[in-house]
């Protein structure tokens, strides 16, 4: 009983540090990006307020984890413009289309005052 204990809070305590670890790695490689001054910004600025969400998340890690995990991949997915369409047409062609077709029908735009009654 006691081991299964220990275990089981060792198992929460593990995950709990890699993902405090996930998170400051990944909040500082954003500041790498701009160089050796934003290392420096980094660390005179960011780092306690990083130190205190990485701290958050470690405590709810079964919930963080996975969205650390996860997340790139379903921005990825989510973004993803589709390649789908007719091939040759564009999609303005088309909406403009639709919107000559919704005035005519409504009396807006050109067709403002026309009769529409008269739809030949």
């Amino acid at each position: 009983m006691l081991l299964t204990w220990i275990g089981v809070m060792g198992g929460y305590a593990l995950g709990a540090l890699v993902t405090a670890r996930a998170v400051v790695e990944r909040r500082k490689a954003r500041f790498r990006q701009a160089g050796p001054c934003g290392v420096e910004a980094f660390e005179r600025q960011e780092r306690p307020h990083v130190e205190a969400m990485a701290l958050c998340s470690g405590l709810v890690w079964i919930v963080a984890l996975p969205l650390i995990v996860l997340g790139p991949l379903v921005a990825k997915v989510a973004l993803a413009r589709s390649g789908g369409g007719r091939p040759g047409t564009a999609p303005e062609a088309g909406c403009a289309a639709r919107i000559d077709e919704l005035e005519r029908a409504l009396g807006m735009g050109v067709y403002a005052g026309a009769d529409l009654t008269s739809d030949t």
